[in-house]
């Protein structure tokens, strides 16, 4: 890195595969572009799948609500005094 002249990171691989096998995570080394490839590719599982999700029903349910509360506050003392 450029902007840290003589620095050496080093990694603790014991604790970072303590940490992946105490959390249910994995720990993967890729030194290069195809351990990486390699490692992203063992990440994406097979059985999963998308599945999507109906909002019509719910952002409906909400713009009526707002409906509602804009009505409720336009017959009060909220309203603009013609």
């Amino acid at each position: 890195m450029s902007g840290l002249p003589g620095t050496v990171f080093t990694l603790d691989e014991a604790d970072l595969r303590k940490v992946a096998d105490g959390t249910g995570g994995a720990f993967y080394r890729a030194s290069d572009a195809d351990g990486l490839k390699t490692a992203f590719s063992s990440l994406v599982h097979p059985g999963m799948r998308e599945e999507s999700v109906p909002l019509a029903i719910p952002l409906m349910m909400l713009s009526f609500l707002f409906v509602f509360i804009d009505w409720g506050l336009s017959i009060t003392r909220y309203r603009a005094i013609p």
